[in-house]
């Protein structure tokens, strides 16, 4: 609009320099809007029980700042189908208006979440909803074509929720099992796994899948690959310490001064009543003690916990949470924990594998009857140390005594001589030749190996860091007023 009190908003490219169009900003700006006839729709829809429910629904993208405006609605009987030929006509009109703007619709891989993709196969029945319009001549035929657009349009937003679920949870996958340099072979093979998963999931995420089909990948990659362990988020929060990811859920955390602190990952969804530990392994060349700030942060909402002693290898300790929980009200969807990890603030300490359990999956754990199952919540708690000396003697005396009768069963058959001695040894010299023989092989293969493609996905994350690249590029006053339209969208 030309009254300034009532201006469109004005929606520029990334580069904030070429201006794309206008939507209306606010509720005084859309009443302008419809009463020029802008955003103009229709709705047909035949009544069959006597009843007629009529709304406005805003399901959401998930973005921030998302509404729906809406006015001058009015509601008009128009008879009979047949009787209805003009206002079918007019809807028909509205939804092949709407098909062509999917269909014109590109998605980014730079933005995801504001523009997921949908399949080819919802394109493909738009277009041939379009043309059939214009063949239709009966009202019946024309009504039988507007149910077709609703339910593709219904279609095409479940299709794009489900495939933004699965290309998220791919590209944090990736990010997961890329992230860190290693030289352990089966964790390269993983590696080399989550690559091909990831990029078959990319290749179906750029049409080629149904939405069935991306369902179906999205759980296969949560079953073989989400974890609920919780996951250290520097770019969240963090003071005087640097964070090193050394494998999948696994961090070296050195502290370089005073009050080191980092946040952990939010939660997905609220606790049950009965997790009351976080749990989590460490190795510390020293004595460790540390606390845990729930969030809102500030003064007052902090627990320490007991001091962890020091170990060479992996220890697992459990840090009871219940009492913050309780007195808090800590534990809902969205709240995290400021970790101040280490006291002293100038020691460097190994964790891994963080996650939130109840006393039931506490005492497994301590048993070794199993691990923490996958269905956990993404974050628990513990007593606020390891495990109680009585146990642990207890468990050692049993798995003592399950030794020494293993120990005489083994005497017993190392005693007796192995009748195909002889033939085992010449086995073991022929299979070492072919073991060099295939490995001089392998190598071989590898030189001449052919580059690999590059997916879809390794073209989204140069994408990134262009992204990153020009957006260090500093603005002109001109261009800082235009930022505050940036990402807002386009009717």
């Amino acid at each position: 609009g030309e009254d300034a009190a009532v201006r469109d908003l004005e929606i520029y490219d990334e580069y904030e320099t070429e201006l794309l169009g206008y939507v209306p900003h606010g509720i005084q700006s859309c009443c302008y809007a419809f009463q020029a006839g802008r955003y103009a729709n229709s709705i047909v829809v035949e009544v069959t029980d006597g009843t007629l429910t009529v709304g406005i629904k805003n399901p959401g993208t998930g973005l921030n700042y998302d509404w729906t405006g809406f006015g001058n609605i009015k509601l008009f009987y128009r008879g009979t189908l047949d009787e209805a030929t003009e206002s079918i006509d007019n809807s028909l009109k509205h939804a092949v208006a709407r098909a062509n703007t999917l269909l014109d619709y590109t998605y980014d891989l730079a933005d995801l979440e504001a523009t997921p993709n949908f399949s080819d196969e919802l394109r493909t029945r738009m277009r041939n909803a379009i043309k059939n319009v214009a063949t239709a001549t009966t009202a019946a035929e024309k009504y039988a074509l507007v149910e077709e657009f609703s339910d593709i349009f219904r279609s095409v937003y479940s299709c794009k929720k489900t495939f933004l679920k699965m290309a998220l949870l791919a590209d944090k996958i990736y990010e997961t099992y890329t992230s860190f340099v290693t030289e352990d072979e089966e964790l390269l093979k993983t590696i080399k796994y989550v690559e091909e998963i990831t990029s078959e999931a990319w290749t179906g995420y750029e049409g080629s899948y149904t939405q069935e089909e991306a369902e179906a990948m999205y759980e296969r990659l949560k079953s073989e690959f989400q974890s609920n362990y919780l996951e250290l988020r520097p770019d969240m929060m963090q003071n005087n310490v640097t964070i090193t990811s050394t494998a999948p859920y696994t961090y070296l955390v050195e502290c370089l001064g005073g009050d080191p602190y980092v946040a952990v990952s939010p939660l997905e969804k609220t606790l049950e009543d009965d997790v009351i530990y976080i749990t989590f392994e460490y190795k510390s060349a020293t004595d460790t003690k540390g606390e845990f700030f729930y969030s809102p942060i500030a003064a007052g909402r902090d627990y320490w916990y007991d001091l962890m002693p020091a170990s060479e290898d992996w220890a697992r300790t459990f840090i009871d949470i219940s009492t913050p929980r309780k007195k808090l009200g800590w534990g809902k969807a969205g709240d995290f924990v400021r970790w101040d990890v280490i006291e002293n603030g100038y020691d460097i300490i190994e964790i891994r594998h963080i996650e939130l359990v109840t006393e039931a999956q506490k005492e497994a754990i301590l048993t070794g009857i199993q691990e923490v199952n996958s269905t956990l919540s993404p974050m628990a708690p513990a007593d606020q140390n390891t495990y109680t000396i009585d146990g642990r003697i207890e468990r050692t005396q049993d798995n003592l005594a399950k030794l020494r009768l293993d120990h005489a069963e083994a005497q017993k058959i190392v005693a007796e001589p192995f009748p195909q001695q002889e033939e085992l040894d010449t086995k073991e010299q022929r299979l070492k030749v072919v073991t060099d023989e295939l490995n001089q092989a392998a190598i071989e293969a590898k030189k001449n190996a052919p580059k690999r493609e590059k997916t879809c996905y390794f073209e989204r994350a140069k994408m990134k860091r262009d992204a990153a690249r020009l957006g260090k590029k500093p603005k002109t006053p001109k261009d800082q007023t235009k930022g505050r339209s940036k990402k807002q969208g386009i009717e």
